[in-house]
C-alpha cells in the first residue's frame, strides 16, 4: 500500500469519528472497517489498533458485545507490540466494561489484571488504584475474600499519601466489606467511619455520599438501627442532589429494611414505593418489581391487607408493562396467592388461571402444575368440585412425573378428597 493510502485510510477512521460522535453508527462502522482494511494492508499497527479500538466502542453502542471484544482481543498485542502502554490500558479498561456487562466475572478479573500490568509500565499509581479497586470490589461481589484483602491492603499503600483522601476512602469502604464478610463488624464499623471522614477532607459529595451509605448499612449490621437511618437519609439527600438513580434505589432499599426493623411499616413501605418509581426512571423492571414485591410482603405481616393487595396489583402492571411474560406470570401468581390468603378466593381465580396459562406457553411445566393446584384448591373451595378435582389431579401427576416435592402435598388433598391419585 503507497502512503496515499495510508491517508486514505486515516480519512475513513477521521470519518467514522465524526459519524460516531454522532450516533450515526451503522455508517461509522462501515467507515471504521474500511480504515482497518487500510491499516491492515499496509502493516501500520499503530492504525490498525485504533482502528480495533473504534469498532469495538462501536459494537458496543449497537448491542454486540462479543463483536466488540473480538475487536479488542485482537487490537490488544498490536498496542503491546508498539510499546503504547497507556493506550494498551485503556483497551483492557474496556474489556473489564464489556465483560462486566456480559456478567462475564472471570473476564473482568482477567482484563483488570491485565490493566494494572500496562498501567505499571507508564507508573500511573492514580490509574492502578482505579483498576485495583474494580478488580477487589469483583473478587468481594464472587466470594474471594482472601484474593480480594490482598488487592484492597496494595490499594491503600497506593493511595497513603497527601491529595489521595477520596482514593483511600474508596478502600477503607471495601476493607469493611471484607472485615464484615470475615466476622469483624466492630472493625468494618470502624474503617466506615474513617473513610468518611476521608471523604469529607477530599471535599468530594460523591465519596460523602457512598462513605455514608455504608456506614448506615454498617451500623444497620451491628444493631446501631436508629443511627443506621439518619446516615442513610444523609446519603439519600446526597443521592438526590447528584441525580444518581442507581444509588437512590440502593439506598432506600436499604432505608426501607431498617425501618421495617423498627417496626416503621408505613415509612419501609415509602421507602419501597419510592424505589419502585426510581427504578421505573431507569427503566429497569425488575428492580421496581423488586422493591414493590417486598413492600406488600411488609403490608401482609403488618396485617394492612387493602395495602397489601394494592401494591400486589402495582406489581402485576409493571410486570404486564414490562412485555416480559415470565415476569407477568410471577407476579399474577403472587397475586392470586395474595388474594386467597386474604379471603377473596373468588378473585384469585383469573390471576392463577392465567399464570398457569403462561407458564405453559414458557415451557415451565412444574410451575404452571403448581399454579392449576392453587387454582383447583380455589374451585373446589367455591364448590366447583368437577373442575377443581380435575386440575388438582393434572397438577399431581406433572409434579409426580417431574419428581417435585410440590406433589407431596397435592396428593395429601386428593386422598382426602377421596380422589384416585
Amino acid at each position: 500500500m503507497t502512503a496515499p493510502d495510508t491517508g486514505l485510510a486515516m480519512k475513513h477512521l477521521h470519518e467514522a469519528v465524526t459519524r460516531e460522535r454522532a450516533g450515526d453508527y451503522e455508517r461509522a462502522l462501515r467507515a471504521a472497517q474500511d480504515a482497518l482494511t487500510g491499516f491492515a494492508t499496509a502493516r501500520d499497527r499503530t492504525g490498525s489498533a485504533a482502528a480495533h479500538h473504534l469498532l469495538a466502542i462501536l459494537h458496543a453502542h449497537v448491542g454486540r458485545p462479543d463483536k466488540a471484544l473480538e475487536h479488542l482481543n485482537a487490537a490488544a498485542p498490536l498496542r503491546e507490540s508498539t510499546g503504547d502502554w497507556a493506550g494498551l490500558a485503556s483497551l483492557h479498561q474496556m474489556r473489564f466494561e464489556v465483560a462486566l456487562g456480559l456478567g462475564n466475572y472471570e473476564g473482568c478479573r482477567a482484563a483488570a489484571e491485565s490493566m494494572l500490568a500496562a498501567l505499571a509500565k507508564v507508573g500511573d499509581r492514580s490509574g492502578q488504584a482505579s483498576a485495583l479497586h474494580q478488580l477487589a470490589q469483583i473478587l468481594v461481589g464472587s466470594g474471594q475474600v482472601q484474593d480480594a484483602q490482598s488487592l484492597v491492603e496494595q490499594g491503600l499503600w497506593l493511595t497513603d499519601g497527601v491529595g489521595e483522601e477520596r482514593g483511600r476512602s474508596a478502600f477503607l469502604l471495601l476493607a469493611a466489606q471484607v472485615d464484615q464478610l470475615t466476622g469483624s463488624s466492630d472493625r468494618a464499623l470502624l474503617r466506615c467511619r474513617e473513610a468518611l471522614r476521608l471523604a469529607r477532607s477530599a471535599n468530594s459529595r460523591a465519596a460523602v455520599v457512598d462513605a455514608l451509605h455504608q456506614l448506615g448499612v454498617q451500623l444497620s449490621v451491628t444493631g446501631r438501627l436508629q443511627e443506621s437511618v439518619e446516615r442513610l437519609e444523609e446519603a439519600l439527600d446526597g443521592r438526590e442532589v447528584l441525580r444518581d438513580l442507581h444509588g437512590r434505589g440502593a439506598t432506600l432499599t436499604e432505608l426501607a429494611a431498617v425501618e421495617e426493623r423498627l417496626g416503621r411499616h408505613s415509612e419501609a413501605i415509602g421507602r419501597l414505593r419510592y424505589a419502585a418509581r426510581t427504578y421505573h426512571e431507569l427503566d429497569q423492571p425488575g428492580g421496581a418489581l423488586e422493591a414493590l414485591h417486598r413492600a406488600a410482603e411488609i403490608a401482609l405481616a403488618a396485617e394492612r391487607g387493602d395495602e397489601a393487595l394494592q401494591l400486589s396489583a402495582e406489581q402485576l402492571h409493571v410486570a404486564e408493562a414490562s412485555g416480559d411474560p415470565a415476569a407477568t406470570a410471577a407476579a399474577s401468581f403472587v397475586h392470586g396467592a395474595r388474594l386467597a390468603r386474604l379471603g377473596q378466593a373468588p378473585a384469585s381465580v383469573e390471576p392463577f388461571r392465567r399464570a398457569a396459562a403462561l407458564q405453559r406457553s414458557l415451557g415451565l411445566p412444574e410451575a404452571a402444575a403448581v399454579s392449576d393446584g392453587m387454582l383447583g384448591q380455589v374451585l373446589l373451595a367455591q364448590g366447583q368440585t368437577s373442575e377443581g378435582a380435575a386440575l388438582l389431579q393434572g397438577a399431581y401427576k406433572t409434579l409426580r412425573a417431574l419428581g417435585s416435592p410440590n406433589a407431596d402435598d397435592l396428593h395429601e388433598l386428593i386422598t382426602a378428597l377421596g380422589e384416585p391419585s
